[in-house]
Order: structure tokens, then sequence, then C-alpha cells
């Protein structure tokens, strides 16, 4: 349910992840003295951007993706090694940012690379030229809906899909 409302769940979730850390600062401070130690001072709350110093953003290049991106704009992340971790790209008509792609590698996700990805592109935009952005998100990444709506967009448009080749109709 919490999913239902974005705002309630990161707050809950923000509620969680330093109880969390209390909980166990707690407990390895009672071993620290249990051993003599010096008990452990607080942590910087802010984590967040921690995992994402490990990337480099760069303008989109065409070559980042294989098949057309037909002129398109966006950002590329990657590794401190250069390898691809992930990109956006979109292109504007009509002062509307159609987001085309937003990908990241299997291995990086669900360290926020996803959502820093659309911040920067969402970020970088020109809001006398551009005045909504859209996205259309597959049922199978339904997951990053919950990112999507952090960030204020809303469900627009609801596209179903048949295999015209393989159709179950009954």
């Amino acid at each position: 349910m919490l999913g239902l409302h974005p705002e309630a769940e990161k707050l809950w979730f923000l509620y969680k992840e330093k109880e969390m850390k209390n909980h166990i600062r707690r407990w390895y401070n009672g071993l620290r003295e249990e051993w003599g130690l010096e008990k452990l001072g607080l942590e910087p709350e802010e984590t967040d951007d921690l995992v994402l110093e490990d990337f480099n953003f760069r303008p989109f290049q065409t070559g980042d993706v294989s098949g057309d991106s037909g002129g398109a704009f966006g950002i590329t992340a990657e590794t401190s090694g250069g390898d691809f971790a992930g990109c956006i790209y979109g292109i504007v008509l009509d002062s509307v940012l159609y987001i085309q792609n937003l990908e990241v590698k299997g291995e990086f996700r669900g360290l926020g690379l996803g959502e820093a990805l659309l911040a920067k592109f969402i970020e970088k935009q020109k809001p006398e030229e551009v005045h909504e952005a859209l996205l259309d998100l597959p049922s199978c990444v339904d997951g990053f809906s919950r990112v999507l709506l952090r960030r204020s967009f809303k469900p627009y448009v609801v596209r179903y899909r048949l295999d015209l080749k393989n159709p179950t109709l009954s």
C-alpha cells in the first residue's frame, strides 16, 4: 500500500534506515565497550551520493547504444574504468521531451543510477523550451515507477501490447 503514496514510502524508508543504523550502532558500541574500546560517534546521514561517486557522467553519444538513437541527446554513465554503466537519451518536439531510453546495466541496478541519470537529464532541460517530459515504462521494470512518482511524474497513458506472431486469444 505504501507504493501508492511515494512521499510516505520515501519517509518510511528513511525512518527505517535511520532506526536500523541506530540499532546497529548501539549493538556495536556495546561490544566496543566490553572490549575496552572507545564508542563510535555518529556517522554522516547522507549516503545516497557515495555510490554514485563511482560513476562518471558525460554527454550521450550515438555509439553508446546499439540501434538508432535518431539524433537524440542525453547523458551516459560510465564506471571509473570507462565501462558503460547506463544512459538516458531523448528528443524534444514541440516543447515536449520524449525520453526514448533509460538504460542501466544489470549489475548496476538498484544503486540509484537510473534515478541519478533521470535527475541529471531533467535538470539540463530549459523550462522556457521544454514544458513536459514523457517516458514509456515497460511493464517488466514497473518497480521504477516509484522513482518516477517521487520525481512528480504522473501516469499519462497505459499502453497494451499484443504479439501478433503468438497471440493467445481464447
